[in-house]
């Protein structure tokens, strides 16, 4: 058979220039392409989707067993569309000739993960767009090895379960236990204590929360967030990573438990949580159309622009403390001995936190506004003081910490010099852009500044890096330029493409536009991420 005799009748063949007749280029219509968009994503969704994450290895102590460990992973078990908590078995003995394939077993019996008619929160739609999350079901989990404790987000809830530990391995899937809560909204970021894990925390409507997995008892640590509908009145956080910070950064999370408790005399424990507090009062406010389109509202979103001002962020420790039995006797909210500006001047950016596996310091990343410098800081405990409005309690907990004390600079380091240069050749016969950033001045600090310094010290390089002020350079011929958007992108929003278009206009240049009404950064719908690629190909195979 030919290579002629296999193509389907919406295939238009055509001859190559320059090149033997034998040969041939398939030109599909466009739901030729469709047919072949389909069955590629399906099978590239398949593998991609399946593809099992978040590996915990964990040792078996049975000495007469035949596995040495269990190994934990999220995946999608075969005949499911969501990921879910899997588990193998890996065999003390292989024969190194031997190919070991490992068989996929559920942890959890019959367990819908994905929330009813795939409704997501807010906070929760925002987070997979910023982690660039495409799978549904359970999406991460938190782990306590020590008695086998599995915590996860799933269905708008919490749920835990337990495999190992003082209760030994399971042999079939359990039923998760949901953790009931009296908070309104949803329960995000929630992490086990390590010191006792019969407490969990969790961010509710942008503060922390405490609760005992067990008994269901809960108390809210900070008060940072009026809860107002009004992005404006309600500018501060606790616990809660910002838009740049989880965008330029990756970081997504706001606090840190302290690895071990503190046993007091009676049985009692003391714990730490070391918190970020952010205040957006100076941050811009931008609209971006909501996905509720219908009700012609617009969601509201703090976004640095370079050049402005960025959120103003602190460290706080949240000291918990328990009784014999188990149940929070108090808590108190403590910040630094001195703001966080004058203990470490010029500090934009805190990139990472966490603490000594000892538990004796808590430590933080942080960089200057450029990123060029760096420090590693520790922070013991000590170094925080109760918060209180009373200036005569103030001075005694101030006189208690140490007069010697010095907040320990672990390493300073310079990560860059020198002049940033940025070449491009502009050769191709077609550009193709996807949600474009059109105007630098438009786009966020973290990212921006990193490569062009703020607009004041490099206003040249800001104009000359924008196409938009230089669409007299795109081609009169059409057929040249495809630019595609989503409309809801809280990223890079719509006004890049609106302004580029705008200016096109003015000049009198072609075209061509493809807009996502309901998508926002990255294409979400399955129907639209088809779209965008039939879209894409046929484009090229026309106009290349």
């Amino acid at each position: 058979m030919t290579a002629v005799d296999g193509l389907s009748d919406s295939t238009e063949v055509v001859e190559m220039e320059d090149v033997p007749s034998q040969f041939f280029v398939e030109k599909h219509s466009w739901e030729g392409l469709r047919d072949i968009i389909h069955c590629s994503r399906k099978y590239s969704g398949m593998i991609a989707n399946k593809a099992p994450h978040d590996f915990q290895f964990v040792q078996k102590k049975d000495e007469n067993g035949p596995h040495s460990h269990r190994l934990y992973y999220l995946g999608m078990p075969y005949g499911s569309r969501e990921n879910s908590l899997l588990y193998s078995e890996i065999p003390k003995k292989i024969r190194k000739e031997a190919l070991l394939v490992l068989s996929w077993k559920q942890m959890l019996d019959h367990f819908q993960a994905t929330p009813h008619q795939g409704a997501y929160s807010r906070e929760e739609e925002l987070l997979r767009e910023r982690k660039r999350l495409g799978a549904f079901g359970i999406t991460s989990y938190d782990y306590h090895a020590q008695t086998g404790l599995f915590l996860f987000q799933a269905s708008n809830s919490l749920f835990y379960c337990q495999d190992g530990g003082s209760n030994g391995f399971i042999s079939a899937p359990v039923k998760p236990v949901e953790i009931k809560t009296q908070c309104s909204g949803t329960r995000m970021d929630p992490k086990i204590c390590p010191g006792d894990p019969d407490f969990l925390a969790f961010i509710n409507n942008n503060d922390l929360w405490i609760g005992h997995i067990k008994t269901g008892e809960e108390k809210r640590l900070t008060y940072c967030h009026k809860g107002v509908d009004n992005v404006k009145e309600d500018p501060k956080s606790a616990g809660v990573a910002t838009f740049v910070i989880q965008e330029e950064f990756d970081r997504f999370t706001g606090y840190w438990w302290s690895p071990s408790a503190v046993e007091d005399s009676n049985g009692g424990k003391t714990v730490y949580l070391l918190y970020e507090e952010v205040d957006e009062t100076e941050v811009e406010i931008i609209h971006v159309p909501s996905p509720a389109l219908e009700e012609r509202k617009a969601d509201a979103y703090r976004y640095p622009r370079t050049g402005s001002k960025n959120p103003k962020a602190t460290l706080k420790l949240a000291e918990i403390k328990t009784d014999q039995q188990g149940r929070i006797v108090s808590t108190q909210d403590k910040e630094l001995v001195v703001p966080f500006n004058s203990l470490f001047p010029g500090t934009e950016y805190i990139a990472r936190v966490g603490w000594t596996s000892d538990g004796k310091y808590g430590w933080a990343v942080l960089l200057d506004r450029s990123q060029r410098k760096l420090q590693l800081v520790l922070l013991p405990p000590a170094l925080f003081i109760p918060v209180t409005d009373d200036p005569a309690q103030r001075q005694e907990s101030l006189e208690a910490v140490p007069r010697d004390f010095i907040c320990a600079i672990k390493e300073e380091v310079t990560l860059t010099c020198g002049e940033w240069e940025v070449l491009a050749r502009h050769g191709s016969k077609l550009a193709i852009a996807g949600a474009p950033v059109t105007v630098w001045m438009a786009y966020d600090t973290g990212y921006t500044e990193r490569y062009m310094d703020v607009p004041e010290n490099n206003q040249q390089g800001y104009e000359e890096g924008s196409v938009a002020l230089h669409v007299d350079k795109l081609p009169s011929e059409p057929n040249r330029l495809l630019i595609l958007h989503g409309f809801l992108d809280e990223n890079v929003h719509f006004f890049h493409t609106n302004f580029l278009v705008s200016q096109i206009i003015r000049a009198g240049k072609p075209y061509q536009l493809q807009v996502y009404p309901n998508e926002r950064h990255s294409i979400r719908c399955p129907e639209s991420g088809e779209h965008y690629e039939i879209m894409l190909l046929h484009f090229l195979q026309q106009y290349l």
